[in-house]
């Protein structure tokens, strides 16, 4: 456990760096509508595996309204990776590397925050992250890369909820056999119906830094 602390602090630290040198004023974070846009698209996904329309239509109504609360246009753009999670991070004794950039693009720093800290909470489906060990290492990555601006989040909120759908989405490309695949897709199903136990935990140490 040291040792993976060590990693998701110093992954902290890397992206603020990286969002830091990568600012541009002068690029458009995207639209709102956009994120919207893709978020009905992964939700899409999962209603295919079994989640509900009503809790479809919460998340979808949650990130709405906060997005408009965040007037997420005005914010300033930096590069995002935008698949910054565990598993694009090499470790070595004394520093990280970050892998896989095809997707560079202008956007808003809380994607790849988000990315990172929701990928951190699906490792809860494996036995081998335990609850305290996980928010051990959400609390790591987020010493590295500091507090998040209490002003800004709602758009972290925003984004948080996305990601969740985003990598529940994923789920449906899993090359599993039947039934192992249907039980794959409804055990993401009901990790994702928690979102907001979950987004509650992970805003909370993000505020606290």
């Amino acid at each position: 456990m040291p040792a993976l602390e060590r990693a998701c602090e110093a992954s902290g630290r890397w992206l603020q760096h990286f969002q830091r040198i990568t600012a541009a004023p002068r690029q458009t974070p995207g639209t709102s509508e956009d994120l919207l846009e893709r978020m009905r698209a992964d939700l899409d996904a999962c209603l295919e595996m079994g989640l509900s329309e009503m809790e479809a239509g919460r998340m979808l109504a949650f990130c709405a309204a906060h997005l408009t609360a965040a007037d997420a246009e005005r914010l300033p753009a930096v590069g995002v990776h935008p698949d910054f999670q565990p598993d694009n991070v090499l470790v070595a004794p004394d520093r990280i590397t970050v892998i896989d950039f095809p997707s560079f693009q202008y956007g808003h720093a809380a994607s790849d925050v988000a990315r990172f800290l929701v990928t951190l909470e699906f490792f809860s489906r494996t036995p081998l992250y335990a609850r305290g060990r996980l928010d051990a290492l959400r609390d790591a990555f987020v010493r590295g890369y500091g507090p998040w601006p209490p002003e800004n989040a709602a758009i972290l909120s925003a984004y948080l909820v996305r990601c969740f759908a985003r990598v529940a989405a994923s789920a449906r490309a899993h090359a599993h056999r039947f039934p192992v695949a249907a039980l794959a897709r409804w055990r993401v199903v009901a990790f994702l119906s928690s979102w907001e136990r979950r987004l509650a935990a992970i805003r909370a140490a993000s505020l606290r830094g």
